[in-house]
């Protein structure tokens, strides 16, 4: 998958799971445009609907606390780790797969499993 559709579709998946982001855009339709911007630092993207536009920088919306929630949940999972006393580690969903996140060299494509 292209990054342009990945994005769209983890924005589509946080919105339907309560992402606040429509409010933005008089609750219409959103569809992330072509990429407008990259360098070493940072990725950008156009957000349209009917009657905005609003452009963003990539880490700003799939690094967010309000993103993950939505998007991974907050239910506790097992993180796939062994602790000494024979047990495997817990954590909250969105809190575990944030850090992930960022230490992955391409976010999108860690994002791109959980769609």
């Amino acid at each position: 998958m292209e990054n342009k559709e990945i994005l769209q579709k983890a924005i589509d998946k946080a919105i339907a799971n309560g992402f606040g982001l429509k409010e933005n855009f008089d609750n219409e339709e959103i569809t992330v445009s072509d990429q407008i911007y990259k360098d070493s630092f940072s990725e950008g993207y156009l957000l349209r609907s009917t009657s905005h536009n609003y452009q963003f920088e990539l880490a700003s919306i799939i690094f967010s606390h309000s993103f993950a929630k939505v998007f991974w949940g907050k239910e506790i999972i097992e993180t796939g780790i062994w602790l000494d006393n024979d047990e495997k580690q817990v954590a909250i969903a969105w809190q575990y797969h944030l850090q992930q996140l960022v230490l992955c060299e391409n976010p999108l494509l860690y994002i791109e499993k959980f769609l």
